[in-house]
C-alpha cells in the first residue's frame, strides 16, 4: 500500500480527486466549483500519493513535467483525472470515449477487471498532464477503468508530452485500427477533427492512414444525408 503523509501547503492549490465507491472520480477546481460525481456514494477528499507505485516518479515531478515519455510508469489511480479523460467532444479534443456507466455492465469490461485483478495490467496506456496537473487518458481507457475497478489501486502507462491536435491525431490512429469500434464513430472523429483543428482530408488521410482524401471526403458524406448518416449509426449499411 502507499504511504500518504498529512495534506500540506504543496496541495493546497492541487484540484483533489473526489473518490466516490465503484464511480468515476471527479475534479474539484481550486475555486470551488465541483463537477458532479459519477453517483451519490459517499464522497472521500484527500491529496494524491505523493510518489508512484514504483517509486520512480513523485507527483511533484509530475506537475513539472519531469519525466522520461520513453519509460512506462506504475502511477496511483488517484493521478488519473477519470472525469477529463471521459470527455468525449469538447471545443478542443476529439476523443472517442464510452461512458463508465455503459461499460461497466458489459462481459467484456467486467472480464477485463478480473483480467487485471489477477494478472496486473499487461498493456500500458498513454496519458498526458494536464490543466490540473493530473493525469488524461489519450489511449487505454477501458484498462484505466478496469484498473481502478480492480482494486490494485495503480495504472501502467508512458506520460506524453502533446498538444491537443497531437493526442487526437494519435487517439484517431489507434481508433481506426480498432475492429470493435463502430464505422459511424470513426467517421465522426475524423469529421470532429477536420472541424476542430481545421485539418484538411489529405493531412488527415497522410498522418492516420485512412484511405485517401477523395476517400475521406465520400466516407463523411454521409453526415450531408440524415437518413443515411442515421442507417451507418445503426449499423444498418457499411461504408465498404
Amino acid at each position: 500500500s502507499m504511504n500518504r503523509g498529512p495534506e500540506s501547503e504543496k496541495f493546497k492549490h492541487t484540484p483533489k480527486v473526489l473518490n466516490t465507491a465503484g464511480q468515476a472520480p471527479a475534479v474539484e477546481n481550486p475555486e470551488g466549483a465541483s463537477a458532479p460525481a459519477a453517483a451519490s456514494a459517499p464522497v472521500v477528499t484527500s491529496p494524491p500519493p505523493p510518489v508512484s507505485a514504483d517509486g520512480i516518479l513523485t507527483f511533484d515531478d509530475l506537475k513539472a513535467k519531469k519525466y522520461n515519455p520513453a519509460m512506462e510508469y506504475q502511477v496511483p489511480i488517484e493521478w488519473i483525472d477519470f472525469q477529463d479523460s471521459e470527455r468525449i467532444i469538447s471545443d478542443r479534443e476529439t476523443y472517442n470515449r464510452d461512458p463508465y456507466e455503459i461499460l461497466k455492465n458489459s462481459p467484456g469490461f467486467k472480464s477485463l477487471v478480473e483480467d487485471i485483478k489477477e494478472n496486473g495490467q499487461q498493456l500500458p496506456g498513454r496519458v498526458r498532464v494536464n490543466e490540473f496537473g493530473l493525469l488524461k487518458v489519450t489511449d487505454g481507457w477501458r484498462r484505466a477503468l478496469a484498473s481502478r475497478d480492480s482494486g490494485r489501486g495503480i495504472y501502467l502507462c508512458t506520460i506524453k508530452d502533446e498538444t491537443d491536435e497531437e493526442a487526437a491525431f494519435n487517439a484517431l490512429r489507434l481508433n481506426l485500427m480498432r475492429e470493435d469500434l463502430p464505422e459511424y464513430n470513426k467517421l465522426f472523429e475524423i469529421k470532429k477533427l477536420n472541424e476542430k483543428f481545421n485539418q484538411t482530408y489529405e493531412v488527415i488521410a497522410r498522418r492516420t492512414g485512412f484511405g485517401t482524401k477523395s476517400y475521406i471526403s465520400d466516407c463523411l458524406a454521409i453526415f450531408q444525408v440524415p437518413a443515411v448518416e442515421e442507417a451507418l449509426k445503426q449499423k444498418q449499411v457499411s461504408i465498404s
